[in-house]
């Protein structure tokens, strides 16, 4: 996964900002809560850290520096929504260091999202800052490997749905072949069937007659000649009337 790929890059150059001006933290509140927070941070409590810095931020408000460091507190908490919000105020910074780790931890929170095209995009506006700045180079290349294995796997798959589809095509498109072969084999056999039938009718009516059978024939003949004759000559019968 992406995530586990950029491990050894998210945390490498999350450093936090501590205020030198204020350095007098025991009579400035503000000084005070950034340095405890920044020692709660490196004691990984994250969620105390981030106390500090909200407490800092009732005294100074809009401090791109602060952005910057309740944006990392947020990034370990991971509540990376919230950390990219806090990273997009303090990339505004005119400070070139500031702007430069802000935007490389943008393209950092936006990989855990998994949004490869806004972190991509976010270390090439690191590097456009510092083109020398290894971690962005090493993240964008890793990402961008990633994406072109994932689009090359997609590539893959779709083939494979495409060889799947040609294969069921062929295969109905020989099944429908097999089915008109075998209509026109039935066909071809139940008409050869018919003809032999209609062959045998002419041979069975051209069957020559024994000289007995001729005999008996000509005999019945003669016979119903004689009836008939006698037939015409008997008088016509009365019909007896009765009123």
């Amino acid at each position: 996964m992406i995530q586990n790929k950029l491990k050894e890059f998210l945390v490498v150059y999350f450093t936090l900002f501590v205020f030198s001006s204020l350095s007098a933290f025991d009579v400035d509140p503000v000084g005070k809560s950034v340095k405890e927070g920044v020692e709660r941070y490196k004691s990984q409590d994250f969620q105390g850290s981030l106390e500090s810095f909200n407490q800092a931020e009732t005294q100074v408000k809009e401090d791109e520096r602060l952005s910057y460091n309740k944006g990392t507190s947020y990034y370990k908490l991971n509540d990376y929504k919230l950390a990219l919000k806090y990273f997009e105020k303090s990339a505004l910074s005119n400070d070139k260091d500031l702007k430069l780790r802000s935007l490389y931890n943008k393209g950092n929170t936006y990989a855990k999202l998994g949004d490869k095209k806004n972190a991509i995009k976010s270390y090439m506006e690191a590097l456009n800052t510092n083109p020398e700045f290894l971690p962005a180079r090493k993240n964008l290349e890793l990402l961008t490997k990633k994406e072109d294995k994932d689009q090359k796997d997609q590539k893959q798959d779709q083939n494979k749905e495409d060889d799947s589809e040609k294969d069921e095509k062929k295969e109905k498109e020989q099944d429908k072949k097999n089915s008109q072969t075998k209509n026109k084999k039935d066909k071809s056999a139940k008409e050869k069937q018919e003809e032999q039938e209609s062959q045998k009718k002419p041979e069975e009516s051209n069957k020559q007659i024994t000289k007995e059978e001729a005999e008996r024939i000509l005999e019945s003949a003669k016979q119903n000649k004689i009836n008939r004759k006698k037939m015409s000559q008997r008088l016509p019968e009365r019909n007896e009337v009765f009123w």
